[in-house]
Order: C-alpha cells, then structure tokens, then sequence
C-alpha cells in the first residue's frame, strides 16, 4: 500500500541524484508537476516509467520504505572474487560484465539494459552539471564586467565630487571675501 511518505522518498532520491523535479519527470517521461501534485499512489504505469528511467531505484524502498535507496549489485574486486562470482549463477535477465581497473578484475551482475540505463543516467547527469558549470562561469564573467562597471563609475563619482568639493572651496572663498569688504 502506497502512502504520502512515498512522495518524500521519491523527493530525496530525486535530491540525491543531483536533478532537479523537473528534470527527474522530464527523464522518467511523467508530465511536468507530476511530483509536486503526486497524492500516495501512481496511476497507470507511472511507476514503472519511473523504475525503467531509474533502474537503481530500489521499489520497495519507494513504497514501503523498506531497505535501501539504491539497488545493490554484488561487486568483486579480487581476482578470487571475480572468478567465484563468473562461476556463481547468474539470474536468468543479468549478465555478467567484467571490467578491469587497476589491477583487480571487477564483475557487475546486471543486465545490459541496467548498465545501459546508468551509462545514460550518467551521462544527462554529466551534461547537466556541464550547462551548470557553464552557466556559473557566464555569471562570473557578468559579475567581473559588472564589478568593472561599478570601479568605473566610482572612479567617476570620486572625481566629480572632488571638483564639487573644490568649486564649494571658491563659492566658500569668494562669500568670505565678499563678507569681509561689508
């Protein structure tokens, strides 16, 4: 049975993937406000659409709260390892994807789908903190030409307060002078 608290779940999965609302609904292919509007339960296959856009997801953590956020994959990092988890069965829709890093031999027991699913989570999420980076450094380079603007413009003002300063000197001079003759 699904509850209110599955909306805070999905909310800080969304958080600790780095997205923002719109971008988890946008991935996952749900309507915009989707999240913001979401009352407990999923209609149609809403969360199916969910899980196949973040197949890390753990459900029962979503629904019930139950275990942990993200789906663990066993891991060996061993050559011992990896040769007992090759031997071991695998489930019938994983296979078993071996990558070599540093020396130790390192075998993932998830399906290709799964693996394409992380690679392109990965890279959205990789073009997202990209735009961000960019965006930041343009707002940076409008900070800096600002705060040059702003130097200006006081350099300016100290000037023309000066030679206002020194015609209140004259004005001042000239009226004492003129004070004085009466």
């Amino acid at each position: 049975m699904e509850t209110p608290e599955v909306k805070e779940r999905l909310l800080q999965f969304i958080k600790t993937m780095g997205l923002s609302v719109a971008q988890f609904e946008r991935r996952a292919g749900l309507s915009n406000g989707y999240i913001r509007n979401f009352r407990g339960s999923f209609g149609g296959n809403k969360f199916d659409m969910i899980l196949e856009a973040f197949p890390m997801l753990n459900r029962e953590w979503v629904t019930m709260g139950r275990g942990e956020m993200m789906l663990q994959r066993p891991v060996a990092d061993t050559q011992q390892e990896s040769e007992e988890t090759a031997e071991a069965p695998i489930e019938e829709e994983a296979t078993a994807t071996e990558v070599s890093h540093e020396g130790h031999k390192i075998v993932f027991n998830v399906s290709k789908e799964q693996l394409d699913s992380y690679a392109k989570l990965a890279q959205h999420v990789l073009t997202d903190w990209q735009a961000k980076y960019e965006n930041a450094q343009r707002e940076v380079d409008t900070l800096k030409m600002l705060l040059e603007l702003t130097k200006e413009q006081l350099a300016t003002s100290q000037k023309q307060l000066q030679t206002a300063m020194e015609q209140i000197g004259v004005l001042h001079a000239q009226l004492t002078s003129e004070n004085k003759k009466k």
